[in-house]
C-alpha cells in the first residue's frame, strides 16, 4: 500500500507533469505527498561559497504553487520541502529515505545532446538506479509531424523504474466492462 509519494520537483516542463501525476496519484490512494526542491551548486567551489542556481524566493514560489495546486485538488496531507545540495540525485533518494515513502515521481526531459548524452546521466535515472523504492519517470516525447496534426505534437510516456519496481503493489487494473464502454465512446 502506498502512503506516502515523494515528488521532486524544478521549474521545468517535465517537473510540473510529474507533480500532475503525483497530485492524483496522492489524491486516488490517500497518500501523504512530499513535494520536495533542489537548489543545485552551480559552481561548487573548494574555497569559496558555492553558487546556486535559483533564488531561495524563486524555489519557495514554485512549492507554494505545487502545495495550492495539491490542496485544491483535495489532498488534504502536502508538505513541502527544499534543500541545497551538489548533487540532485543523492538529495531527492537521502530525503525520499528520511520521510520512508513508499514512491517517488520525477520528471525527466527527452533531449539528446549528442556526444554529451553518452557520457551523462540523467537525474532520473540515477534516482531510480539507487532508490529503495519504486521510482515512476515521467517523460515528455516529442513526436514527429503528423499529417493534419500539430508540429511536435506532445505524447507523454510513463516509465516504472528501480530495483523495487518488481516488489510494488500493481494499481487495479480496469476492468473488462470499463474497456468496453471505452470502445464505445
Amino acid at each position: 500500500m502506498v502512503s506516502q509519494i515523494l515528488c521532486a520537483i524544478d521549474d521545468a516542463d517535465h517537473s510540473a507533469t510529474a507533480a500532475d501525476y503525483a497530485i492524483d496519484m496522492a489524491r486516488q490512494l490517500s497518500a501523504k505527498l512530499v513535494f520536495h526542491m533542489v537548489n543545485p551548486a552551480v559552481l561548487p567551489s573548494p574555497r569559496g561559497a558555492p553558487v546556486y542556481l535559483w533564488a531561495d524566493d524563486y524555489v519557495r514560489f514554485y512549492l507554494d504553487e505545487a502545495f495550492r495546486r495539491a490542496r485544491r485538488a483535495g489532498v488534504s496531507q502536502v508538505m513541502c520541502e527544499t534543500e541545497r545540495a551538489n548533487c540532485v540525485a543523492d538529495s531527492i533518494i537521502a530525503r525520499a529515505d528520511l520521510h520512508g515513502v513508499d514512491f517517488i515521481i520525477v520528471g525527466a526531459s527527452c533531449r539528446c545532446d549528442g556526444i554529451m548524452s553518452l557520457f551523462r546521466r540523467p537525474v532520473s535515472r540515477r534516482v531510480a538506479d539507487a532508490a529503495n523504492c519504486p521510482v515512476l519517470i515521467i517523460r515528455r516525447v516529442r513526436e514527429r509531424r503528423r499529417q493534419g496534426a500539430f508540429p511536435y505534437a506532445e505524447r507523454r510516456n510513463l516509465i516504472f523504474h528501480g530495483a523495487a519496481a518488481a516488489r510494488a503493489e500493481p494499481f487495479a487494473p480496469a476492468s473488462r466492462a470499463d474497456i468496453a464502454r471505452h470502445d464505445l465512446a
